[in-house]
Order: structure tokens, then sequence, then C-alpha cells
């Protein structure tokens, strides 16, 4: 058995921040690698099968953090149908297998591990603290430490092999629903996904099972694109533009690495389809009758995975913005996930005009919130994106901004992301708020400074830049300003500078005339014109459109011509 003594991991999120803490009062199993939460100890079972113990859940619950891929053991052993490995960091942490006639989980011993309540663990580890992470060699070995130790027994509360697959296996009135969500957690793409949602009659289907296939698809939408970013780091298409070999190995990988790049382009093309804007249809009218059924849990999923697809549909938002209003009142939302999602709202919303009538009220009263609860204290980097989402949705709150300045002051060892949130929040220069220390303003300048310089200038990004050479207009590429921030494409004299936009930049929209700017570009923009420049947004759709240079030079010259006439026209008479 493993121990490990009490520490203050943070967990990142598809949010940029850490995931909600586990509750005092409840133990996890987690991933033995990177500590993703799996499921809650009290949805598992002792189970005595094929000659030894295992430890399994009969709850879809279980594999709503996992992801499927085929068991290499199953032609020899059908009972084992799958392997299920950690959504974070690609483990196998779990067996799917039919277990006397039903369907279960099987964990493995070796590569998860127990995450106990703080201060509640009754095992001390070499250093004489309490340990909050254990791990077992075998399930053997904890079962054995449970019988001597009736207190981890509790903690754990892990039940014991009576009549679970008999009780499981009863029909009810919702297992349709049940196993139907089991096909969706089990499937192996976003393809798959919406299969299955094609497949299945819209009375069919229950507000659950929209959400899972949601969420499902959104996580197999961001690691395809993850996964295309690793083949980009690679230079696999330098790799394949390479010259033939010889070697009949080295075509095969070439030919396997088109083929791959070529698949996962497709994956991502999902999300232009018609059926996907079908299935966001079915989301939208499910979330707008139903979302008040479901724990606060789904409405962190839902905008996590609103955030990965860059999806914002109004109704969805608004009906989102209604339930986090109700459930504020009745306390039903931890702090930290109240700040994850005014960043979702911020970062999605912003350029929703619909959306002001309601982004005011929702960041006023979360903020005033969150200030005012006491247990747990709001940690820096919550703080800072509490703040930062209020500047990007243009929600001013004073309070907020001066606990974050205060906070800033004292701050030891400030992280990037929240070195540049608090300066960007600092260039809002809210009235009533305090102002840093200069050296402590030129430190978190850096950061930022040291943040756009990771920027890689993209293909489109170089084309531009030739068009201009083309038509012999001075320009400087990266171009850093006063206040920070680099410009891609800046023509210093005139003041005018060129962002080149990819689609990470813009909403997901049905119409994709729609280019809505996603919040965090917006305040970028609004800080530089801060400074006296005009900005020109050039987005990848229009500029690939235009395939020969002369038509480039021509869309760039009247976008030019029209942000130098905006420069010279006379202020308006107040």
């Amino acid at each position: 058995m493993l121990l490990r003594r009490s520490l203050s991991t943070q967990r990142r999120s598809l949010l940029g921040s850490e995931y909600p803490k586990p509750t005092k009062s409840t133990a996890k199993l987690v991933c033995g690698k990177c500590e993703n939460v799996l499921v809650a100890t009290h949805d598992l079972f002792f189970l005595n099968w094929l000659k030894g113990v295992h430890v399994a859940s009969f709850q879809n619950i279980a594999l709503e953090n996992v992801k499927t891929a085929a068991h290499p053991r199953s032609p020899k052993e059908p009972w084992k149908h799958a392997k299920l490995r950690c959504c974070a960091c690609d483990q196998d942490v779990a067996t799917r297998a039919n277990v006397r006639g039903q369907e279960a989980t099987l964990f493995s011993a070796k590569n998860v591990s127990f995450q106990l309540p703080l201060g509640s663990s009754p095992i001390v580890s070499m250093s004489g603290l309490p340990s909050d992470l254990i791990r077992f060699s075998s399930w053997g070995d904890l079962l054995a430490q449970l019988t001597a130790s009736p207190k981890l027994r509790s903690v754990l509360n892990i039940r014991q092999d009576h009549d679970t697959t008999q009780s499981a296996a009863k029909k009810d009135p919702t297992s349709d629903f049940k196993e139907f969500n089991t096909k969706l957690l089990l499937a192996e793409s976003g393809a798959e996904v919406l299969s299955l949602m094609e497949a299945q009659h819209p009375r069919s289907l229950n507000h659950v099972n929209v959400l899972t296939a949601f969420q499902r698809f959104a996580m197999f939408h961001i690691q395809t694109h993850r996964e295309i970013f690793a083949m980009k780091r690679k230079r696999m298409g330098a790799m394949a533009s390479m010259p033939s070999s010889d070697s009949d190995d080295d075509d095969t990988l070439i030919a396997l690495e088109r083929s791959k790049y070529q698949r996962l382009h497709l994956d991502t093309m999902l999300i232009y389809s018609t059926r996907f804007w079908t299935f966001v249809d079915e989301l939208e009218r499910h979330v707008q009758m139903h979302l008040h059924l479901v724990p606060s849990r789904f409405l962190h999923g839902l905008m996590k995975s609103l955030i990965g697809l860059q999806l914002a549909p109004s109704g969805v938002m608004a009906s989102l913005a209604q339930q986090v209003l109700y459930r504020l009142d009745q306390d039903r939302i931890t702090p930290e996930r109240l700040v994850h999602l005014l960043h979702g709202f911020a970062s999605l919303c912003a350029a929703d005009r619909s959306a002001q009538a309601w982004l005011p009220e929702l960041f006023t009263r979360v903020s005033d919130y969150v200030l005012a609860q006491t247990d747990p204290v709001l940690t820096p980097e919550l703080l800072g994106m509490l703040a930062w989402s209020c500047a990007v949705a243009q929600v001013p709150h004073v309070g907020v901004a001066t606990q974050l300045l205060e906070t800033a002051r004292t701050h030891k060892s400030p992280s990037m992301a929240f070195a540049t949130q608090v300066y960007q929040v600092h260039l809002e220069n809210w009235p009533g708020t305090p102002r840093l220390p200069d050296a402590t303003l030129e430190t978190f300048k850096a950061k930022l400074m040291q943040q756009q310089r990771t920027n890689i200038s993209s293909h489109l990004h170089r084309q531009i830049s030739t068009t201009l050479e083309r038509m012999q207009i001075q320009h400087a590429n990266e171009h850093v300003l006063s206040q920070g921030y680099s410009l891609d494409i800046a023509l210093v004299d005139a003041k005018i500078g060129i962002e080149v936009n990819g689609p990470m930049h813009y909403q997901l929209r049905r119409n994709p005339t729609e280019q809505w700017l996603m919040g965090s570009t917006l305040l970028k923009m609004r800080h530089i014109q801060l400074e006296g420049w005009t900005v020109i947004q050039v987005s990848h759709l229009d500029f690939t459109k235009l395939p020969t240079p002369k038509q480039r030079e021509d869309y760039l010259s009247l976008l030019l011509e029209v942000a130098t006439a905006s420069r010279e026209r006379p202020p308006s008479p107040a």
C-alpha cells in the first residue's frame, strides 16, 4: 500500500483553473497517474468473482470520466468488452465487463488510488502526517486493510457484493434511458455519438441522455484538436512533403500519418454538419424544459462542453444563466463552480447583444455572492478568473477588483495566468479601484509579453504579410505595444493593426457569415483601441476564399482604406 501525505494538489480544467475540490464528506476513486476523479467510492462494490476480489461499479456515472478502447483480450475472454482509459491522461484504469450477465466497470487496483476527505484519513504516512491519497497493490490488500480498520471502511463506504447484480438487473421505468446512456458513454468517437442520437427517436430520449451525448461529443472534439495540434508540432506536414524514400517502412509510416491526419480532420468537420446542428436543436429544447431537474455538476459540465466547442446557442445560455441565479438563492452551487460558469459566460456571450439584457445582473449577483463566502476562501487564481470575467463582460465590480489587486500586492509567486489577468483588469481602470505599485505592474506586464511571445505565426499570417509586401506597404510583424500586447501585423506610422484570426478566435455559429469574436479577443481589441490604434480583424474564412494574389490585394486594400478613413474622420461634436 502506497501513502502520500496531504498536499494541496491543483487539477486543471477546460476553463483554465482547478477542478472543484472534492466534498469534505466523500471519498473518491481517482486515476493513479493524474488524480483525475473517476467516481465516488459509495458507488463501488466488492465483487468475489472469477477466483478473485474486484472493485466494481454498476452505475453509468463511473463512465463519465473515462473513454473507451477495444480490449485486446476480448477474442479469448469474451466477458471483457472494452478497456476504459482516463480522459485526462489516457491511462488504463478499468475494464468494461459482463459480470454474471450484467454490465459492470471493473477498476484496476494498480492504476487507481483513493482520495480521502481531508482530515478524515485514519492512516498516517511515514512523515507523521495524515495521508489523503492511498493506493493498494491488489483489491485483496484493500479488503484486508478494511477488515483491520473500521474507520477506513466507514470513510470509503464501499459496499459488499450481496444482491448487486440481481437488483441491477431488475427493470424499472427508466431502464431504457439508462441503457441508452450506457451506449453513449461507451461510444468511441464523436461520429458514433451523433449516429446513436440519430438512430434514437426523440421520445425515447430524456434530458440526461441529451446532456451526456453533448458532453461526450465535446470531449471527443477537444481530444481530436489536441491530437492535430500534437501532429503539427511534430511538423508532420513537412514530413508528408518529403521526397519518396527507398525504404518501404518510411513510406508506410508517412502513409499512416497522412491517413490519421485526414481522419482527424474529418472528425473536426462534424461540427459543420446538419446532423450536429439538429443535435444542438434537441439540446436547446431539453435545456429549456428540463435543466432545473439536473444536479449542479451538470451545469458545470455543460458549460465546459460549450467552451470546448466554442458554442453558445442563445436559448441554452439564457436558460443556464437563469438556473445559476435560481440556485444561487438556494446555495446549491459552490463558489468555485460559479467562477468557472462566469468565465464561460464571459468568453462565449461577450459578443451576443441579446445576452446584454441579463449579463449585468448575472455577473453582479454572482460576484456579490462569491465575495460574501468565507468558507472556502477563493484562491488567487479563482479570484483572478472572476475579475477577468467581469472585465470581458464589461460589468465592472469594484469589490472583486479591489480584493484582486490587494491580493496581487502580496502574492509572492504569481503564475502567468494570474499575472496576465490582473494586468488586464488593471487596464480596465475601473473607478474606485486601487492601483498596483509600478514594480508589480512591470512584472505583470512582462508576464503578458511573455505569454504573447508564445503565439506562433500561422500560415495565414505569412500569406497576409506577403500580400502587403507585394503592395509595397511597410509593416511590422508581431509588433509589441507599450501596453505589452502584440499585434500580428502593424502599420506603425498609421497606427493601424491587423489581427489574423483563426477559428479559435470565433464562436461556432450555425450561419458561417456570423463572425462573433470570443471574449478574450474582444478584450484585447478594446485595450489596443484605448491606445489610439485602429484594429482590423481578418478572418480565416474571408481570406482563404480569395484564390488569386490580385483578389487578396484588393481585399486588404479595401480594409485599409476603410480603416484610414475612420481615423481621418473628425470627432462628432459633443
